[in-house]
């Protein structure tokens, strides 16, 4: 028993040594110089990645999770596109142009607005109502047949993002920057988008992503200046209120995704990838491209894809996730895993007793790091770790639990 409890200290004194942060994005290779500007995935296999060339666009669709690509060339410059399935896709455009597909991307229809507007956001809510936005704001209730005006002029702002927590209540977010003021907006509506309030804050440049946690919470990203300070606002009361909370260095982000209340990732325009896991207060740098990175998209909190040039096309797929379930907890531990032995996902609770840095990573028997579960700043409270070990050999592995200078280790089986 003693040899035992020796062996395990010495073990870990050596893994101490070997720790280094996992990199979870992976690079897929694509025989393309194209500008890759938009992605869209409407499931963990089916996606679509809008590419840029004077004149025309080309589109890559992919039905096996980028194993294979099928190339589209259409006739059309699209600034921006999204599918809601793996049929129908809208796109917008220059000069009042909104496009669409029931064919997965094979044929596009132009419809005009009668305006000369550009358009460079679109939200789509279900199959019948869609959102198109940039000075103005167009929405149709019957899948792109008829088109109502909502709002529009540059007294307006130019509006970047999009969120409905049902079908009348929705809000977006964007910059003006004309007719003498330059602020960060936010617009709500009640009535389906027919009407929107608009609300201006003139300490902020623009708010890039806004995103309904539940029916009364509301998450915002922006910033203060680009080169000065990332904004992250927060309301609990459905946008009458915001709190803000400056953050830098600055980001220079051209895609954020929020995903849940704690969940979130950005993307900056020199390659590297942000994730959060305390609903944006703090960022850890997960993974640097070499590349400008322009759009984003997830699936789901483990499954997501960004985009950029010279055709860059990176894929996160990490079946890990932390879930808090308690915001108190009455000492540190660090629970045996369920099931266990376990093929080939197990859960892990642990409970930290105080505010701190806290991390949860796996060894294998030689010492070495297998994955980082947890590294960042964990509030007090309870929480649960959901590690998938497909990729990984089977044999005893260890689970090291530290906060402070507390620490704990369990023994994990797994079988194959």
């Amino acid at each position: 028993m003693n040899k035992l409890i020796i062996g395990i200290a010495a073990f870990f004194i050596f893994a101490s040594s070997v720790y280094s942060q996992t990199l979870t994005w992976n690079k897929l290779t694509l025989a393309t110089s194209l500008d890759f500007r938009a992605v869209s995935f409407v499931n963990q296999n089916t996606g679509y990645i809008l590419g840029k060339v004077t004149g025309t666009d080309t589109i890559y669709k992919t039905t096996n999770a980028g194993l294979n690509w099928e190339r589209i060339s259409i006739p059309y410059e699209l600034n921006n596109f999204q599918f809601h399935n793996s049929d129908l896709g809208f796109g917008v455009g220059n000069s009042g142009n909104v496009y669409k597909t029931v064919n997965g991307g094979s044929n596009w229809q132009q419809i005009n607005l009668g305006n000369v507007y550009a358009y460079n956001t679109l939200y789509i809510l279900d199959s019948n109502r869609i959102f198109v936005a940039g000075t103005s704001i167009f929405y149709t209730t019957n899948s792109g047949a008829n088109w109502n005006l909502g709002t529009s002029g540059a007294a307006f702002g130019m509006v970047l993002s999009f969120d409905f927590k049902d079908s009348l209540n929705g809000i977006a977010c964007g910059r003006r920057d004309s007719l003498g003021l330059k602020a960060a907006t936010v617009f709500r509506t009640s009535n389906g988008g027919v009407n929107w309030t608009r609300e201006y804050f003139t300490s902020h440049t623009e708010f890039k992503k806004v995103k309904y946690i539940n029916n009364n919470l509301l998450y915002i990203y922006g910033s203060v200046t680009p080169t000065t300070f990332d904004v992250f606002g927060k309301s609990t009361d459905n946008g009458n209120t915001w709190t803000f909370t400056n953050q830098t260095p600055p980001s220079l982000y051209e895609s954020i995704q929020i995903l849940n209340e704690n969940y979130a990732w950005k993307f900056r325009r020199t390659g590297q990838i942000y994730k959060s896991t305390d609903g944006c207060l703090s960022w850890t740098r997960e993974d640097s491209t070499a590349v400008m990175l322009w759009s984003s998209s997830f699936t789901s909190i483990t499954n997501g894809w960004a985009v950029g040039n010279p055709g860059a096309i990176f894929h996160y797929t990490n079946t890990t996730y932390v879930t808090k379930e308690s915001e108190t907890a009455d000492n540190f531990k660090l629970e045996q895993n369920y099931p266990n032995p376990f093929n080939p996902a197990t859960t892990i609770k642990f409970h930290i007793k105080e505010n701190g840095y806290v991390t949860l990573i796996i060894y294998n028997l030689l010492g070495k790091e297998v994955e980082i579960l947890v590294n960042g700043n964990k509030n007090r409270g309870s929480y649960t770790v959901k590690w998938n070990a497909e990729n990984v050999p089977g044999g005893v592995y260890f689970c090291k639990l530290t906060s402070g200078n507390k620490k704990e280790i369990k023994k994990l089986i797994l079988l194959k």
